[in-house]
């Protein structure tokens, strides 16, 4: 996930929350859920791109 400045900038105001909502519990695991779902998939297109398909 290599994103462009204005996309990345695009992307955190729609993905930031309102404080009240990040103090429930819920909404906290949710972005929390969220966060480790776009940290794998940056993972996982990180290991692509440093080990080819056919290393594998």
């Amino acid at each position: 996930m290599y994103l462009t400045t204005e996309k990345r900038k695009r992307f955190l105001r729609n993905t930031v929350l309102p404080k009240q909502i990040l103090d429930r519990p819920k909404a906290k695991s949710l972005s929390l859920r969220i966060g480790s779902i776009i940290y794998q998939s940056s993972l996982k297109q990180i290991t692509k791109t440093l080990i080819p398909k056919d290393r594998l």
